[in-house]
């Protein structure tokens, strides 16, 4: 090591297991080659000048092997693990001089050294690890306690997402690299999302990068989107097509329970539209990978641990740049054989080689096909972004569903059943502070009175961030999980595990409890051996190119000598081959105790077409329960094959036992030819679950004769048997006519009326406007929610429309969709029904206020649709009683409420429509009036020429310039500026040296935009005291851009810019970092701020800190932060979040006994517990025993909002929080 080098370590302290951790300066590398501290491109150099390591590097910088064996002494025993081959590519989002830390691990010593490498332009990695030590959460009830391990040693496992795990015990990790750089994310692109909330199908999402990321395009727009990837000057949608998405294989070789040997298994996915590794699954001799738009099938058929051979099984997935992860995912087989994903709201449009369309476009779901890819379906849809999923023995199908970060809204565990409608759209993400039906009409929630019927509510609601799940086989972890499913919450780093218990027509969830805590674990899945295993991501939500898989287990000794032999006996069995077991193995292997042994001996005799096997099985009633179960699942894939007929199971829907009549139902419904008419009968079974396989069984073989006994079990239905009522729904879709299902209209039961509404919405059958005038409100609204929301039924908008003819008052999900009926309509009889809704007073107010925006927007329609947000392109040749609508807004000019008189001002200053001026000029004029309706009549006199000359309104203008109220002279200012250049010259000229900020802002961006000579000498002038310190700071960010607007006209300006730009200030905040972001500290609009911070998505200031009773405690208290805290305080703490770091709030970097390094701002500690807020704001507990030191950093866990916020509104922000006193 060089003396520099040498001189710059300190021993910080010595562990308690005797390791060391040792901390050096950062190392540097660049072009190439190391630097400092004894570190050279051929490797590490020890005490003794010898080299012992190697660093290569590959395409586009990439760190493509990594081997260093650093000498201790002689030893040589030194190493940072086995990590050659492993690929580190570049990570272009990260910035340069990114520190990473690199943990040398002495085998003999146990001895750690901490390195912080930094790469010049580079990526940067964790190379290896130490192997972890156990993690051991508190047991609950009773149950072992679970072991956490990193079973990929000290193997890096980089940006691990989805994980599988072979039957000979490998591993199968996806690794993305595309996230958020290549597949971008729409909220860094916000811009893009009413294109994007438009799109139907792939194609017009790569259509539409073509276009506004053109070869040859206008960079500078395309430079705020993409990099130059492809290094080839240009930036263009071709930089979409650099970075691939990457399958890795993990072996333990030498059976010594930790991983060894990691390769590429396959590669080369990354065209412009493609999303993320999310899903894996190895499978016979393939491995299954979901990368949207593509369902993958890979086989390495020369057994040299490559995927030779790659076929796509299924392709039309992930339409929308959506979120980031609500990609393609839950890679699993069903009990019928076949193969299941999930996909996030990114959207499903399939269409089938047989020509069958698939088309949701704004949902997402879960989908089934064959192993050859043939009879691909939707088998649910309308989740958000379910992640993983899994079946429990019986087959029935479980996950958890991501919540929309929306205030109050929580996640939902939910039962995911054939056809169903989960409720969530992707354009309800997009509403912001505007009507949201997923918020307001509280489709997220547990279903109440006048839930809304056409979706199936969850179970209940549950943790945050769920992710990977799955359920125990059988003979996994112990006995004592039998049952019991398993949850990751990512990125936080908790587990967490439940059962599920038949509860009426549902299930419900018992016996949850937390499992561990710590790994931010994304994927989970079970290995042969009985273990756990996850993909560990490493922590938060950037790639970070390290991460691990860890293995959760119980302590071996605490295994019962019944759990060994479960254990040893799954190894045995899913090591053979099964083509080669006799019809008696595998007819006795189906009461195993493991899933995957039953499922294996089921899927052998199904292809070996062993129907008497099956059947002899299923016929005995002394069988095993579960034996008999997977004997009715092998007879049903034998029947759809064709090889038997379906009648072979009809027996069983009459057996005693209703699992077995119930799994039988659903089975039969999925076999061509089986005789409909069996499973009518069964709508009548006391099994509930029985009546659901039945009703499911009937939508997809249907039978009129079925009509009359569903509707009368319709009748009888109570309101919380969701389930059952939608078997009910689908069964009546596929078997009544729309004739049947309206002459129920008059049914006495409120039931029976939904159920026919939601069939007929489901038929997308206009008749379903016989129930808008149905005196259940329930009712009434789910019928509006038939004809307008998703694709509508344009054919029955016009019924819909004349809803707001009714005399009686309707909710407001009701009213707000007929209010957004007449304006799709867009007729002038649809706008005539709007004017009379808008005049009645007898109607709700707030209604009233919607009917008038809609009014208002009446020629200009919004591409998002007022009530669901979905793309309509409305057509702005629309007709309008222009003269009813000039009488009715006049009228309420005058005399109505102050709400409405705000609306019916704006709505026709929107529409063009002349109010009396007179009237305009007396609101503006009244100071009695609320300050937004006299802005909004002075902004109306401004933008229609009206019964008033040009010359009176200019003078009015001049006027109102030197109104009392600042916003109503600058509103003044600029009107005048637009009209009148010379007149608002010289009341600028006046009004620059005004006491109000406002009004100083207005004439120096009016100055810009004015853009004569004489106007570009009043900025330099402005520009020139502004540099030599005589300009108010209110208005120094203002003169700034509007002199760097004009700075192309005029050598003078860019001279004025110049001397600004050179002096001592301002070269000290541009070095520092902030640029215009300092000229942020006065001048903001605190209104303005207060909406930044309550409600700007792209911040979620309320997210961390607390105002008063409202927001969070994760960041400081704020309520009398000014107070507290000057403004360079608040703008640095903005702009510059680690500039200063409360004590209390400084983030610590955790180093645990296992290796494992968590940073975040500790909340709480005691001898037991430490409690960790980290960066996405989620509570992490972790055992205190387990920490082996702590750091301090000077990193806040606060983004910069520089990145998403301009300087203006970041002087808002400021302003706001200057008013917490």
């Amino acid at each position: 090591m060089s003396a520099g080098g040498r001189a710059d370590w300190q021993k910080l302290r010595e562990r308690r297991d005797h390791r060391h951790i040792l901390a050096v300066p950062p190392v540097a590398f660049l072009s190439g080659r190391f630097r400092s501290v004894g570190f050279s491109e051929q490797g590490y150099q020890n005490d003794s000048g010898q080299t012992d390591g190697a660093c290569r590097l590959g395409e586009q910088g990439a760190i493509e092997t990594v081997d260093f064996r650093v000498a201790a002494g002689m030893m040589g025993l030194w190493n940072v693990a086995d990590c050659t081959a492993a690929s580190l590519p570049l990570a272009p989002q990260l910035p340069p001089f990114t520190a990473r830390p690199v943990m040398l691990f002495h085998r003999a010593t146990r001895q750690v050294i901490c390195l912080s490498i930094t790469l010049v332009g580079l990526s940067t990695a964790l190379i290896g690890s130490p192997v972890a030590e156990a993690i051991e959460p508190e047991s609950p009830n009773g149950r072992p306690k679970l072991q956490y391990r990193r079973w990929s040693g000290a193997l890096n496992v980089p940006d691990p997402v989805a994980i599988s795990v072979a039957d000979n015990g490998d591993v199968y990790v996806t690794q993305t690299q595309r996230r958020k750089i290549q597949d971008l994310d729409i909220r860094a692109n916000s811009q893009w999302i009413p294109d994007d909330v438009g799109f139907t199908n792939v194609d017009e999402k790569r259509a539409f990068y073509h276009r506004v990321l053109a070869i040859g395009g206008d960079q500078v727009e395309a430079a705020k989107h993409v990099e130059d990837h492809n290094a080839d000057g240009q930036l263009d949608w071709r930089d979409l097509t650099v970075i691939s998405e990457k399958i890795h294989r993990l072996v333990d070789s030498d059976g010594d329970g930790t991983a060894d040997k990691i390769n590429l298994f396959a590669d080369d996915f990354k065209t412009e539209v493609t999303g993320i590794a999310a899903g894996v699954m190895h499978w016979d001799d393939s491995v299954w990978a979901t990368i949207a738009p593509d369902v993958w099938k890979l086989t390495d058929t020369t057994g040299d641990g490559h995927a030779d051979r790659r076929e796509i099984a299924a392709t039309g997935f992930g339409l929308h740049i959506a979120y980031a992860g609500h990609d393609m995912h839950g890679l699993t087989i069903g009990p019928d054989g076949k193969v299941y994903w999930s996909i996030g709201d990114k959207g499903i449009a399939v269409t089938t080689d047989d020509g069958r369309r698939f088309h949701y476009p704004n949902q997402g779901g879960v989908m089934r096909c064959n192993l050859d890819g043939s009879d691909f379906e939707v088998f649910a849809h309308g989740l958000r972004n379910v992640q993983e999923f899994a079946f429990d023995r019986y087959g029935n199908l479980f996950g958890v569903d991501n919540d929309a970060d929306m205030p109050g809204e929580r996640e939902r565990f939910v039962w995911i059943v054939d056809q169903m409608d989960a409720g969530w759209r992707c354009n309800y993400q997009y509403r912001g502070d505007q009507y949201n039906p997923w918020t307001d009409e509280n489709l997220w929630q547990v279903a109440g009175k006048d839930h809304a019927a056409y979706l199936i509510p969850p179970i209940s609601n549950y943790v945050d961030g769920p992710a990977g799940f799955k359920f125990n086989p059988g003979a996994a972890l112990s006995s004592a999980y039998k049952d019991f499913f398993f949850l990751t919450s990512a990125p936080n780093g908790f587990q967490y595990a439940f059962r599920t218990e038949r509860s009426g027509d549902s299930f419900r969830m018992v016996d949850a409890h937390s499992i561990g805590s710590g790994d931010p674990i994304v994927g989970l899945a079970f290995g042969p051996d009985g273990g756990l295993y996850g993909a560990d991501w490493g922590g938060g939500y950037p790639l970070t190119q390290t991460g691990s898989v860890i293995r959760i287990d119980v302590p071996e000794e605490t295994l019962s000598p019944q759990d060994r032999e479960n254990r040893r006996s799954v190894v045995h069995w899913l090591s053979q081959r099964w083509s080669e077991q006799s019809d008696d193995v595998l007819s006795e292997l189906l009461s195993h105790v493991d899933q995957r042994v039953r499922l294996r001996a089921q899927f052998a005799l199904a292809s070996n077409q062993r129907t008497d096997t099956l059947l002899a099985v299923l016929s005995n009633d002394q069988s095993d329960q579960l034996a008999r179960v997977h004997g009715v699942w092998g007879l049903g894939q034998i029947a759809r094959s064709g090889a038997v007929a379906a009648d072979v199971l009809v027996p069983f829907l009459k057996d005693d036992d209703p699992i077995i009549r119930s799994v039988t139902a659903k089975t039969l419904g999925e076999i061509d030819g089986a005789d409909a008419g069996t499973f009518v009968p069964l709508l009548a079974d006391l099994d509930l679950h029985v009546r659901i396989h039945a009703g499911l069984a009937l939508g997809r073989r249907p039978t009129n004769t079925a009509t009359e006994p569903l509707l009368k079990l319709a009748e009888t239905l109570p309101r919380d048997q969701y389930y059952l009522r939608h078997a009910v729904v689908t069964a009546l879709a596929a078997c009544a006519t729309p004739q049947q299902l309206t002459g129920h209209v008059d049914s006495p039961s409120d039931q029976a009326r939904i159920c026919a509404v939601l069939a007929l919405r489901r038929q997308a059958d206009r008749s379903v406007v016989a129930f808008l005038d149905d005196n259940s409100d329930w009712v009434a609204t789910e019928a509006a929610r038939a004809i307008h929301d998703d694709l509508s039924l344009p054919d029955a908008m016009d019924d819909l429309a004349a809803v707001l003819d009714q005399d009686r008052s309707r909710p407001p999900a009701m009213t707000l969709r007929a209010i957004n009926a007449n304006f799709r309509l867009g007729t002038e009889a649809s706008s005539q029904r709007l004017l009379r809704f808008i005049a009645d007073p007898s109607k709700p107010l707030p209604m009233r206020l919607a009917a008038c925006e809609a009014l208002g927007q009446w020629t200009d329609p919004p591409l998002l649709d007022r009530v669901d947000g979905r793309r309509r392109d409305l057509s702005k040749d629309r007709g309008l009683d222009r003269s009813g609508a000039s009488e009715l807004l006049t009228r309420l000019v005058r005399q109505s409420e102050t709400p409405l008189r705000v609306a019916a001002v704006k709505a026709s200053r929107q529409l063009k429509i002349s109010l009396s001026s007179d009237a305009l000029i007396a609101l503006v004029r009244d100071t009695r009036s609320p300050e937004r309706l006299r802005i909004e009549a002075l902004d109306t006199l401004a933008s229609a020429e009206g019964d008033i000359t040009r010359d009176a309104r200019d003078q009015l203008f001049v006027e109102f310039s030197a109104a009392a109220t600042p916003p109503i002279a600058a509103s003044a200012i600029r009107s005048l500026a637009a009209w009148n250049a010379d007149k608002a010259i010289k009341v600028i000229r006046q009004q620059l040296s005004n006491d109000a900020v406002a009004v100083r802002q207005a004439c120096v961006k009016s100055l810009a935009k004015l853009g004569t000579t004489e106007t570009d000498a009043m900025l330099v002038r402005l520009g020139n005291q502004f540099a030599d310190g005589s300009l108010h700071e209110s208005v120094h960010l203002d003169v700034y851009q509007a002199l760097q607007s004009r700075s192309d006209h005029s050598t003078a300006i860019r001279d004025s810019l110049s001397r600004i730009e050179s002096t001592p200030r301002f070269v000290e905040i541009t070095a520092a970092k902030f640029r215009e972001f300092a000229m942020c500290r006065e001048g903001g609009d605190p209104a303005r701020g207060e909406v930044i911070f309550r409600t700007d998505l792209r911040v979620q200031c309320s997210r961390c800190h607390r105002i008063g009773k409202r927001g969070s405690d994760i960041g400081p208290e704020l309520t009398r932060i000014a107070k507290q805290r000057d403004a360079d305080h608040l703008l640095r703490a903005i702009v510059y979040p680690s500039a200063d770091i409360e004590p209390k709030y400084n983030a610590q970097t955790l180093l645990l006994a296992d290796g494992n390094v968590i940073q975040g701002v500790i909340k709480s500690e005691d001898d037991t517990t430490t409690v960790l807020i980290n960066s996405e704001g989620k509570e992490v507990e972790i055992p205190t025993d387990e920490i082996d030191d702590i750091a301090k950093t000077k990193v806040s866990l606060m983004p910069d909002m520089t990145a998403v916020l301009s300087p203006a509104e970041v002087r808002d922000l400021v302003a706001f929080l200057r008013t917490l006193r």
